[in-house]
């Protein structure tokens, strides 16, 4: 219909309904996610870094006032990392070429702060943490970063031996306790 809305699909036997939701978040949708711990809160980033929470599934969301966040790559987006272990908690990030890369909120939005010591001005393309986030991840346009929550700083952990690349994608991989990037050359 026109506007900014989430598009819900389902699947119903062996075809996928298409159900677009009520809320137009007046620019392009870069990022959304949900809480791993109660799926009612739900968050959006926008393409000029707006961000909105939701703790009703989406059905009302709030954009949070006073608060200009990493805006996104004009093709990839931005990212949206919600806490495993503690609510309310949510870490965002996206381009930091005008404004610190990496925020954080412990209140599901209503206040930011950034967590960017460390991290040069460059895009963040992706975050993933361990499962009790003593780090956290991030895949970037310079290479990959670790940010451990107890020094609260970024480092370079590519070494001399990681390729001089944009590190696209991360994931953490509890069952071997590694941190995989992705890249392609």
């Amino acid at each position: 219909s026109g506007g900014n809305h989430i598009i819900k699909l389902s699947r119903i036997g062996n075809s996928i309904s298409a159900q677009e939701q009520d809320f137009n978040f007046n620019t392009t949708i870069t990022a959304m996610a949900y809480s791993p711990i109660n799926p009612e809160h739900r968050y959006v980033l926008t393409y000029n870094g707006k961000f909105y929470y939701s703790s009703n599934n989406g059905i009302d969301w709030t954009m949070s006032q006073g608060f200009s966040g990493p805006e996104s790559h004009y093709f990839y987006g931005s990212k949206i990392l919600p806490s495993k272990v503690e609510l309310g908690k949510v870490i965002i990030a996206g381009s930091g070429y005008s404004n610190p890369p990496v925020f954080i909120t412990y209140d599901h939005g209503t206040s930011f702060e950034s967590i960017s010591e460390g991290m040069p001005s460059t895009l963040v393309y992706d975050l993933a943490s361990t499962d009790q986030e003593n780090y956290i991840f991030a895949a970037t346009a310079v290479g990959a970063f670790a940010f451990s929550t107890q020094n609260q700083v970024w480092e370079d952990i590519m070494g001399l031996e990681g390729p001089d690349q944009t590190y696209w994608t991360v994931e953490y991989v509890s069952e071997i306790n590694s941190a995989r990037f992705g890249t392609y050359e």
